[in-house]
């Protein structure tokens, strides 16, 4: 498991698109986090 902490939305955007290049059909991607810790 990999932990991702983000500094801001840019950030966030940048590690989303380059995480998204990894994913092949059928990954499951689970977030976890305190309820209302924003993730969307």
């Amino acid at each position: 498991m990999e932990t991702f902490i983000s500094e801001n939305e840019e950030s966030t955007i940048e590690f989303a698109r380059n995480f998204a290049k990894t994913l092949k059909q059928y990954d499951i991607v689970v977030l976890d986090g305190e309820l209302g810790a924003r993730k969307n």
